[in-house]
């Protein structure tokens, strides 16, 4: 099966595909979530204060008291999914103004990648990917579709990719006023993934960047986000701080910034430039 993507701007209408994708990007990590916690020092010491209580407060038989290891898994796949809903409900409410917040400033943007895919080829292992790289919105593929005779033989998947720019907010104020970046909701449909689509997401994002004289690119990665470290690796992105992030009592997960300098014959005649 051959899908036809292009990466486009967003625009008005993509807003509940874009949500779609980003809460399932959101539940994608939870059970490496989950296991990771379950099989934490912390998990073994749960387990053996609940035998104990059960032993010598209830006087559950010794042999039974083990009972307390798949209910610990429960309790905190539940503590954990209640963390999840609470980060499905952050996310859809920084997209809720998708449009306000990466468009209406010149140093933002959004772009996403729209799929089509052969009519009645759906079901085959295979898929092969052809990027078509124009500079397009929602009515030129429209008319690259019709221009190719697709139209016919091609239905329309949507937005199956996403990436977000905005400006960093930098507390510490180390850098010049706002020139670096800050990418964020970089994510591809799992069924498409490694066929070159995240890395046009990024070309377009850096592209922007360079347009708009930024100096480096920046982006937050959870330790469990195993794909994204190693693509943004990968791509010549270099760690640049790493940090613990609570998630509950006494469960934390590392949470990683990469960054990568923005680097061009105009950012070297601009004073304000310093190497990095």
């Amino acid at each position: 099966m051959v899908v036809y993507a292009f990466v486009r701007p967003v625009e008005l209408g993509d807003e509940e595909q874009i949500k779609k994708l980003q809460v399932k990007a959101t539940f994608e990590t939870f059970w490496t979530l989950v296991w990771t916690t379950y099989f934490s020092e912390l998990s073994l010491q749960c387990i053996i204060l609940g035998s104990a209580l059960l032993f010598i407060l209830i006087n559950v038989p010794l042999y039974l008291c083990w009972i307390s290891i798949p209910g610990m898994l429960v309790i905190f796949t539940f503590l954990l999914y209640a963390n999840y809903l609470t980060d499905v409900k952050r996310v859809k409410k920084e997209l809720n103004n998708v449009m306000q917040t990466f468009t209406e400033e010149d140093k933002c943007g959004f772009w996403v990648v729209e799929a089509w895919e052969e009519i009645g080829k759906e079901k085959e292992e295979r898929v092969e990917v052809e990027m078509i790289r124009e500079e397009v919105d929602r009515v030129g593929i429209m008319k690259i579709i019709v221009t190719r005779g697709l139209l016919d033989r091609c239905r329309r998947l949507g937005v199956v990719g996403t990436v977000g720019l905005t400006v960093k907010v930098d507390h510490n104020k180390k850098e010049p006023p706002r020139s670096v970046g800050l990418l964020s909701h970089l994510l591809v449909l799992p069924h498409l993934r490694h066929r070159g689509l995240a890395q046009e997401l990024l070309a377009r994002a850096m592209k922007h960047a360079l347009e708009v004289r930024y100096r480096a690119l920046e982006v937050f990665v959870r330790g469990e986000q195993e794909g994204g470290v190693k693509f943004l690796e990968s791509a010549d992105w270099g760690q640049v701080d790493n940090k613990e992030e609570r998630i509950l009592l006494g469960v934390n997960r590392r949470v990683a910034l990469y960054r990568k300098a923005i680097v061009s014959s105009q950012c070297k005649d601009d004073l304000s430039y310093r190497p990095e």
